[in-house]
């Protein structure tokens, strides 16, 4: 952790030597979750009645989430004095219960214009740990349960295109590596995405945004004869969103996601994945107030639902859950 953060400030205070302008943002966000790790109806009825309580490491299924973020982007002209934009970012989300959920995520990413219609760029996240959940270690002996955690990179590379000043296209691939603690290392992957968007702006004031993706997740470890359990799935990716602008200081932004996730193993004994589907969708909706150009408000609300299909009944029952976020977000940008 701490040589990511080292390589960070080295990284800041080069590229402020350099920049011919300098943006810094801060956004402070406090959210409301209703199901912080996700369970379903049957296992939140479990929790409520403190049955099998060692597998929750967690004293509410709800919680109160401050998020702070910060923010650096740096214009430069290096390349044929075409413009390059590089952003850092570093956000820690602080759970107020349930602080074994809290985590933090380090970001960055460059984008080089090749013309005002044409550029390209690529981008890193990282993840120290994650928590979901905890299980049993079918590498443990002792039959205990153990924190479900993970970390997680992702790396991408992307390219937009404007044909014509109403018209965007974006295409792109994600490679995310997930990789589990030492009792759950047969769930490590290697995530690839490969992604098309079109953002349409219908009027000065209306945006439409349109993306597919498509999503493969595979086993590394799968030459370990002794796991049972293979995460390995496919994954179909569809995102629309509109964007209106009210008045000329509220917006209103509106998203549906739309996941279908099917599991590729056909090993019988893989109860959790054998046969399995899973359906999620997300519904968010957003109002955004500009106070000026330096500050704005934004409320925000957020819906996700799973629906998992099994021809085991104790999947369908533990797998399905749904849940729902609101709260304000508070954002200062200082450009210099």
């Amino acid at each position: 952790m701490k040589k990511y953060l080292l390589f960070f400030v080295i990284l800041i205070f080069t590229l402020s030597l350099y920049s011919v302008s300098t943006t810094v943002s801060f956004n402070i966000k406090s959210y409301y979750d209703s199901n912080i790790i996700n369970l379903s109806e049957h296992s939140r009825d479990n929790f409520i009645d403190s049955y099998n309580s060692e597998k929750y490491r967690i004293g509410s299924l709800d919680d109160w989430i401050t998020s702070f973020n910060v923010g650096l982007a740096f214009k430069h002209r290096y390349f044929f004095n075409h413009t390059q934009k590089i952003k850092l970012r570093f956000t820690s989300d602080n759970y107020y219960y349930n602080s074994v959920k809290s985590n933090v995520k380090m970001a960055f990413s460059i984008k080089q214009y090749l013309s005002k219609r044409v550029n390209f760029g690529m981008a890193y996240s990282y993840y120290p740990k994650i928590y979901l959940r905890r299980y049993k270690s079918e590498f443990d002996t002792s039959n205990e349960y153990h924190d479900f955690t993970y970390a997680k990179n992702i790396y991408s590379i992307f390219s937009n295109v404007l044909p014509i000043k109403y018209l965007e296209f974006k295409f792109g691939i994600n490679y995310s590596q997930l990789y589990y603690n030492e009792y759950f290392t047969e769930y490590d992957t290697n995530d690839t995405e490969f992604f098309g968007l079109l953002k349409t702006h219908c009027k000065d004031f209306i945006t439409m945004q349109l993306s597919y993706g498509y999503k493969t997740s595979r086993q590394i470890n799968s030459d370990n004869d002794d796991a049972i359990k293979d995460p390995s799935a496919d994954y179909n990716i569809y995102r629309v969103m509109l964007i209106i602008g009210v008045t000329d200081k509220l917006k209103d932004e509106f998203s549906v996601k739309y996941e279908e996730k099917y599991f590729n193993t056909k090993n019988p004994d893989d109860l959790y994945h054998c046969n399995r589907k899973d359906y999620k969708t997300i519904i968010k909706n957003s109002l955004t107030y500009k106070l000026s150009d330096k500050y704005l408000l934004k409320l925000f609300g957020e819906y996700e639902r799973r629906n998992t299909i099994s021809n085991v009944q104790t999947v369908v029952d533990d797998k399905s859950y749904h849940t729902f976020k609101m709260g304000l977000n508070i954002g200062i940008k200082l450009k210099y």
